[in-house]
């Protein structure tokens, strides 16, 4: 991951911070509002979507089996150029180097997603303990400040 997309990243994670708590002082915890705190307290820190969620869920769950897939597909097809070779030998070397780059992409490519989905399911889990932790915060100042 480049450091910009990294930088990008944790901006948009700081103003997703940012305008939960200003969402939270102008609709501070009160006696009167703790079923709504409550209701809130599920969506703090969530900034993935339910249905990107799941896709994501999906990819993860299934990109190991498109790995294998990847790799059988390209030994096999190796194997078919080397056992039963074009009428010239150029042809079967690009063919060849082809199927080796296609392969190494490919297997590239699913890694380096699995790879920044897992990293992003794991910054949004931090942003949610984050965010519990400073609205539990809010709440004990709120607190001291009744008293």
């Amino acid at each position: 991951m480049d450091q910009q997309e990294i930088d990008r990243l944790i901006n948009d994670i700081q103003e997703y911070l940012n305008q939960v708590g200003e969402h939270k002082e102008t609709h501070g915890p009160s006696a009167g509002n703790l079923k709504e705190v409550g209701q809130e307290d599920a969506e703090t820190g969530l900034f993935i979507s339910a249905p990107s969620r799941n896709r994501m869920e999906r990819f993860l769950k299934y990109s190991p089996f498109a790995s294998y897939a990847v790799e059988a597909l390209t030994i096999a097809l190796f194997t078919a150029g080397i056992l039963v070779p074009f009428s010239s030998w150029p042809r079967t070397l690009m063919f060849l180097i082809g199927v080796l780059l296609f392969g190494i992409f490919t297997i590239t490519v699913l890694l380096s997603l699995n790879a920044r989905i897992q990293l992003l399911v794991q910054i949004e889990s931090n942003t949610r303990r984050i965010a519990r932790q400073k609205e539990k915060i809010a709440r004990v100042l709120d607190r001291i400040r009744i008293e």
